[in-house]
């Protein structure tokens, strides 16, 4: 049995156990083990400098990181998909519709990473490392075990997400809006609008400067609104209309509206 704990500065674990692998009474954990372990983390303790808090290291993650330091496990290799399309992702795919894969070959951590240098490229001749083997093999069989065959790249489509285009992509249009009126802040103010769109509407907000207005049906094409309720409102301010259709693409309208504070500054 095994009972290991730390502190910032010292790492202590103790064993207790046959060695003819029989086993052991199922209290020792707590008569012989965590007793044992803490005098000795004790002692420890009292010989090192004393730390506050345990430090965080610095994770090893972002896009550019290695796939095996972002979870993915599936292999070393990855590309980004449209889900909608099940093509290659570019720079018009939203990111609700993105999708990293990796392209299956699955081995362990040893082999994609130098533990001397972490983030450079993978071992030139992973099994160098005595422990590379006691690593590689169990998951080599468990991949098997799980129909995990190794792809190459030649998995990685060619083709490029059409479905997510500008041609393809919301249009708004305001109608009977005039950015030249004055409103007072009592008043309502009313915002007209027409959609062209090739996917179903499936979500419009309407946002005065940097405040949420509200969310209207994907039907509606009017929305009003009390001046008053404009985010930070002042003489002139940006009025938002924004459109999301089925596939997430997405429209944007902006107009000005006008506003005497004069009264409400007093």
């Amino acid at each position: 049995m095994w009972t290991i704990g730390y502190s910032p500065d010292v790492v202590v674990g103790v064993w207790g156990g046959n060695n003819d692998d029989t086993p052991m009474i199922k209290k020792i954990a707590g008569l012989i083990i965590a007793p044992l372990w803490s005098t000795l983390m004790t002692e420890a303790v009292a010989s090192t400098t004393a730390s506050d808090v345990l430090k965080k290291p610095t994770p090893i993650d972002g896009p550019d990181a290695k796939p095996i330091f972002r979870g993915i496990w599936q292999g070393g290799q990855t590309y980004t998909i449209d889900t909608v399309s099940g093509k290659l992702a570019t720079q018009y795919t939203p990111p609700e519709t993105q999708k990293e894969v990796a392209v299956t070959d699955v081995h362990s951590i040893l082999y994609w990473v130098d533990k001397n240098d972490p983030q450079g490229p993978p071992p030139t001749d992973p099994s160098s490392d005595p422990q590379f083997n006691n690593w590689e093999a169990p998951v080599r069989a468990w991949a098997a075990s799980q129909g995990l065959t190794d792809q190459s790249s030649a998995v990685i489509p060619t083709a490029t997400d059409d479905v997510h285009v500008p041609a393809n992509f919301p249009q708004i249009n305001l109608t009977g809006w005039d950015p030249n009126k004055v409103y007072e802040p009592g008043d309502t103010a009313t915002i007209n609008f027409s959609i062209a769109n090739r996917f179903p509407i499936q979500k419009i907000l309407v946002y005065g400067n940097n405040g949420i207005l509200g969310t209207i049906s994907p039907d509606q094409r009017s929305f009003s609104f009390k001046v008053s309720n404009i985010d930070d409102l002042s003489v002139l301010n940006n009025i938002q209309i924004i459109v999301t259709d089925s596939v997430f693409d997405q429209a944007t309208a902006s107009t000005s509206l006008a506003a005497d504070v004069s009264q409400s500054s007093q």
